[in-house]
């Protein structure tokens, strides 16, 4: 469970970078 989280997180900072 906890990877998935992770994998969330790092397709969420990688939106972020996009918005960037």
């Amino acid at each position: 469970r906890v990877r998935q989280i992770q994998e969330k997180l790092e397709e969420f900072i990688q939106a972020l970078n996009k918005e960037k």
